[in-house]
């Protein structure tokens, strides 16, 4: 009868601990069924604590509370226990060994827990460890209420067999609610993905520039409504093969490393596109992306202005040139004796009508370098005229603030191939930059020389070198390539008296550059600068 009844009670407790995979319930289950299958007042399930091995936390426990039988797997208190503290638990524990304690000087050390979770009680206990595969879980401890009986060897027995499908029951419960709780943390990174990704497809379709994303193949596999709605299909047909031909030239484009955004005719409209391309972190490459602009409206306003521009520069300096020609005649004598006071209004006339000419050049070198269309008529040309020439036309310029200028050309100097007016047009710049930047009483030099010079071809070619030195601020070593850029100014003590627009500079290197020549310039700060470009020679 008593084997029947221990078996009817492992079935029991088999089909309890089993019927759930919640942790808790089944905590709840365990004590009252292992409880009732020894005949104990009270049962505690004590588990260890992940922080410290030698603690251990009040997991459930059931029993005599109050005149009636009671569960408790969340304890109202989080009571904590110590093993060092219980001597016969943590031999239990330690050991992996069963402890009977019917004696009150070995049950009284549980009279802590019992307080610590406002049930004082006292009797026989039982101290079962709980362990899976040699790994210890905690300890199961029953209990009897006062003098009432003592456990004995059925009891170890029975408790020892109903362990055993305890512990498998709890580490399966554990596992379960740790798999549990990962994949409530995967639900909710999906769930924060998928909102990431509609909120980036949000900001994606609300861009104004159309965003083509390509794949390493070089197929477009994402693009926005932008994109749609600026290269006039649907995003259906921009993946794949249609829009190759844009896709390519920007792709040439981000190899070439340039650093303005090419503009490619697309149908009837102008489309001004950039790329970069996408790499991990260890410079694997997975693909491109693309940012176009339609720009047909601004390149026909560009268009318009430019040509508004040349026109208008070329209408000025048509009367331009008749009033510094009367100027001359007049100053000549071609209409009769004039005063030396007239003849020194005659001069700033001259003077000012030079600088205006030279100002309506640059808007229409300007103009000519926006549109990429740098003509050059060239020819031979007499260095040694065009310097002295220029050199005579800034002398009432250097003389305003006491500066000396002059020029040192050789004679017999090899002529240059080029265009007269653009060589002219590159030493005002040169000279007007030196005159603005040299301080009062200072000296600004120009001269010139032949130079045999590799070429694009790496043959030596022969160039004629012009220099223009200066004894002005010097300019900085970080600023001595950006100066030759559209607009730029370096900062130095002069920058706003001097004044200017930012351009004599880069319209100087684009007609030397027009002509196959370099600029360059040598500086150094508080001692001057030295402009050099050079210019092909004539051949014979």
């Amino acid at each position: 009868m008593q084997q029947t009844q221990d078996m009817a009670f492992l079935l029991e407790v088999g089909q309890a601990v089993t019927a759930s995979l919640d942790l808790p319930v089944v905590l709840e289950r365990v004590s009252e069924a292992v409880a009732r299958a020894v005949n104990a007042d009270w049962a505690y399930i004590l588990l260890l604590a992940n922080r410290d091995p030698e603690e251990l936390y009040v997991a459930a426990h059931y029993g005599w509370w109050g005149r009636r039988m009671a569960h408790e797997s969340r304890p109202r208190r989080q009571a904590l226990v110590r093993l060092p503290e219980f001597p016969l638990l943590r031999h239990a524990i330690l050991r992996r060994r069963q402890v009977l304690a019917n004696q009150p000087e070995e049950y009284e050390q549980f009279s802590r827990l019992h307080e610590a979770l406002a049930h004082p009680q006292a009797g026989p206990a039982l101290v079962q460890p709980i362990y899976v595969q040699e790994k210890p879980l905690g300890a199961l401890v029953l209990g009897k209420v006062g003098q009432q009986g003592t456990f004995g060897e059925a009891d170890a027995r029975l408790c020892q067999a109903l362990v055993n499908q305890v512990a498998t029951s709890i580490d399966n419960a554990r596992l379960y609610q740790s798999v549990d709780e990962q994949a409530r943390h995967l639900a909710e990174l999906l769930r924060v993905r998928d909102q990431e990704a509609t909120q980036r497809q949000a900001i994606l379709e609300s861009i104004a520039d159309g965003v083509v994303v390509a794949s390493e193949a070089e197929e477009v596999v994402l693009a926005n409504a932008a994109a749609e709605r600026i290269l006039g299909m649907p995003r259906e047909k921009l993946i794949g093969q249609a829009i190759r031909r844009l896709y390519a030239a920007l792709l040439r484009s981000a190899r070439s490393k340039g650093s303005d955004a090419p503009v490619f005719k697309w149908g009837d409209r102008e489309v001004m596109g950039s790329m970069a391309p996408v790499r991990m972190p260890d410079g694997t490459l997975l693909g491109y992306v693309a940012v176009f602009r339609d720009v047909t409206r601004e390149q026909q306003a560009e268009r318009a202005k430019s040509s508004f521009i040349a026109t208008v520069s070329h209408e000025l300096r048509t009367p331009l040139t008749s009033i510094k020609g009367y100027a001359e005649l007049m100053a000549a004598g071609a209409v009769g004796a004039i005063s030396p006071q007239q003849a020194r209004f005659l001069e700033i006339v001259g003077h000012n009508t030079e600088r205006m000419v030279s100002l309506i050049n640059n808007l229409i070198a300007v103009s000519e370098m926006e549109r990429g269309t740098i003509t050059v008529q060239a020819r031979p040309v007499d260095i040694k005229g065009v310097v002295e020439d220029a050199v005579r036309s800034r002398q009432p310029q250097a003389g305003e603030k006491q500066l000396s200028l002059v020029s040192s050309v050789p004679p017999g100097l090899a002529p240059a191939r080029g265009d007269p007016q653009h060589i002219r047009q590159i030493l005002d710049n040169l000279l007007d930059n030196a005159l603005r930047y040299t301080p009062c009483q200072g000296r600004v030099t120009v001269w010139a020389a032949e130079a045999s010079l590799e070429s694009d071809s790496a043959e030596p070619q022969s160039y004629v070198v012009v220099s223009v030195r200066d004894t002005g601020v010097g300019i900085a070593p970080e600023d001595q390539e950006k100066i030759f850029e559209r607009f730029y100014r370096a900062e130095n003590a002069l920058s706003v008296e001097a004044g200017g627009t930012g351009m004599g500079l880069a319209i100087a290197r684009s007609l030397v550059e027009a002509h196959g020549g370099r600029i360059w310039v040598e500086s150094e700060v508080g001692v001057g600068s030295t402009f050099s470009f050079t210019i092909p020679a004539a051949r014979p």
